[in-house]
This record gives structure tokens, sequence and C-alpha cells, in this order.
């Protein structure tokens, strides 16, 4: 098997071939009129635009998601290094076989999913109210395999393979220690809440052979995910006879999890509960932005404006910081 490309490691002019994950890709007309391929290219260590010139091949959207094999150019365009594409086609049966190592290409958590699932077990088996283990535990029968293979999103946080799992242990982690501190919040509560919060998201998407997002559900684009969200609490609860009064509960912590309705929710948290579960929501969606953001930039650089989280990044060096001052 050949040695992979990284994409972290693309400079100016430097030459690129090999298989790479399409995240996205669109026929667009140039200034002069002329068709070109927009695309976006991914493995483990980033994505990175690219673009092909005079096009007039057959990779379009309907492409996303799969797996091509490129010949490309490292260039500028606005500051950032894009790939100039001379190549791009669908690998051959004999490549795939002997040639393209899915390790090295779909971006995944660094964490397996049975470390991520033992870690979501662990965390919910501790929970002693009856209901709400049942809730989740006909969630996780319904969706089986889904629960740990699927991102949490397009491409916003957490959208590599197994995101959704990350995103939620990791908020079930901190939710844990957060219980600890303030002893009036109701830890089942807290952590059923955690569980749910993206549980519509099972609906939202459609994945592709690979497991990442290439579009919405037509479900997903006329009721959005914290709706469908309500609608899976509501069926897992009639078919577990939980009482109504502790569903509304668990509605409201899914409907407030994104905050007021600026940040997309749809009302304020009006409970210790909801408003952690808010807080912990949008605390892990900004600290993946910042992960994302650092791991492209030098010690003591700035990043480019980043919408998510309405500010630029900076890389900090910690350890240079613990050097400087030992000396002092």
């Amino acid at each position: 098997m050949n040695d992979h490309y990284y994409l972290e490691d693309v400079d100016r002019s430097e030459s690129v071939e090999g298989f790479y994950l399409l995240a996205d890709a669109s026929i667009r007309v140039s200034r002069n009129d002329s068709p070109y391929l927009y695309a976006r290219v991914t493995d483990i260590t980033g994505s990175m635009d690219a673009v092909f010139w005079n096009y007039t091949g057959d990779m379009d959207e309907n492409c996303k998601g799969e797996i091509v094999y490129i010949r490309a150019v490292g260039g500028v365009y606005n500051g950032k290094i894009q790939l100039v594409l001379s190549e791009i086609r669908f690998p051959t049966a004999e490549e795939s076989a002997l040639q393209v190592d899915l390790d090295e290409i779909i971006p995944n958590a660094g964490q397996s999913h049975s470390q991520l699932l033992d870690e979501l077990k662990r965390v919910m088996d501790q929970i002693e109210d009856e209901d709400c283990r049942n809730i989740y535990e006909y969630i996780c029968r319904k969706y089986g395999s889904l629960v740990w293979t699927m991102p949490a999103s397009d491409g916003r946080h957490h959208s590599f393979v197994h995101g959704w799992l990350t995103h939620t242990v990791d908020m079930l982690r901190a939710a844990e220690h957060v219980a600890r501190v303030y002893e009036h919040v109701d830890r089942d509560l807290l952590l059923t809440g955690v569980f749910l919060h993206d549980v519509g998201k099972f609906r939202l998407f459609e994945l592709s052979k690979f497991g990442l997002v290439t579009g919405y559900t037509a479900e997903g684009l006329l009721l959005g995910h914290p709706v469908m969200g309500v609608l899976e609490i509501q069926e897992a609860a009639s078919g577990c006879d939980v009482p109504k009064e502790k569903v509304t509960l668990l509605i409201h912590m899914v409907l407030t999890a994104h905050s007021g309705p600026e940040r997309g929710g749809s009302i304020e948290p009006a409970f210790p509960e909801a408003y952690i579960l808010a807080q912990l929501n949008q605390m892990d969606i900004g600290l993946d932005q910042y992960g994302e953001a650092m791991g492209k930039l030098n010690s003591g650089e700035f990043s480019a404006f980043i919408h998510g989280l309405d500010r630029r990044v900076f890389c900090r060096d910690y350890l240079s910081m613990i050097g400087r001052e030992g000396q002092v």
C-alpha cells in the first residue's frame, strides 16, 4: 500500500496524488463563463478546497461522500492553500482493494467506537430513575449502529465518523462533574437530557456508505432536529409508560439545548438541568471548533475569522509559556 500524503502537509507548488474523501463537490461557472469543479477533499488531518478549471467530467454534488483519486498541485487563494486539480476519478476495484486505506482517509475522533460505547454505557448505567433508563435503552435498540457511527453535523462540529457519540460522551463526562459540584441538580434528569439532546439527528441526515453526511432528509428540512427529537422522546416514552410530567421536562431540555431563538433553540431554559445542558452543548461545540482551527495553525498564529465562533482563534504554546515562567 502506498504512503498517504496528508493534507496538513500540502504546501504551495507541491504535487499531490492519492486517495481522499470527497466531502463536497459542485459544478460552477468562472468569470469567463467556463465551467469548473469546486471540491473539498478530506483525510484524517483535515479538509482542503480544490478546483478543476475547465472541467468536463462527471463529478458533481451527487458524488459527495465518495472516495476519489486525485492529481493536483498546491496553490494559494485568498491567503489559503488550495489544490488545483488535473485529475479526479473514482478508484478502480483493484485500487480499492490494494491501495485505499480508509484509516488514513475517513476522519474520526481518535477514539475507537468501542471505547466511546463503553464510556456511554458506564455513565448511563448509573442512572437510577427507571423511566430515564428505559428511554435511553429504547433509543439504543431502535437505532443500533447509528448510535456509534453517525457524525454530529455536516461540517459545523464533530462532523467525523462517530462524531455524535463523541459529542454526547464528552458532554456526559462534563455533566457528571457538574452534578457533583451542584448537589441540588437532578443528576438522572441531566444525564438523560444530554443523551437525548441531539437524538433527532438520527432522522435528520442522509449518510454516505462511509458514514458521513451527504444531505438532509425531507423530514429533517421540514421539521429540524429538535422537533424530531421531541417525536423520538414521545415515541420512546409511550412504549415505556413514562409519566407525562417527566416527558415534558425532557422535551423542554431538547428544545432549549441551543439556548434561545438567536442560537437555534425555540425557548430559553426554565430549570437548572436544562440550563446546564445548553451551556455544555455550546461549550463542547465551541471547543471542537477551537481544536480544529488550532490544529491548522503554527504556534503564535491567529486563524482567519471563524463564523461558528464569531472570532479569530490564537494558537498558543503552553510548554514555552511554562518554560519562561520557570526562568523568572
